[in-house]
């Protein structure tokens, strides 16, 4: 549905998914591009990386979304958050 694409991340997941949200982890890691990560951002090997892997489960464990951020290091890093309840 075109309504869809406008929902926020966590609240797509709660309305078509049909699952209760549980818990999640989101992991960050600081890296340099292999060979093959640098030829795909076009960027030289070494370069640093921001790597972000996310697992969000349901209330009975389950993965119901998994995602991977790489951020290249010459854009800079940062990160704004909030937490909602």
């Amino acid at each position: 549905p075109a309504k869809a694409v406008s929902l926020p991340w966590l609240e797509f997941l709660k309305q078509y998914l049909q699952k209760k949200l549980g818990t999640g982890q989101i992991h960050f890691q600081a890296c340099q591009a292999d060979p093959e990560t640098a030829a795909r951002f076009k960027i030289s090997p070494g370069d640093p990386l921001l790597v972000m892997d996310i697992v969000l489960l349901d209330d009975k464990s389950h993965p119901v979304s998994l995602g991977k951020e790489v951020y290249i290091g010459q854009e800079g890093f940062q990160m704004i958050t909030s937490l909602i309840r």
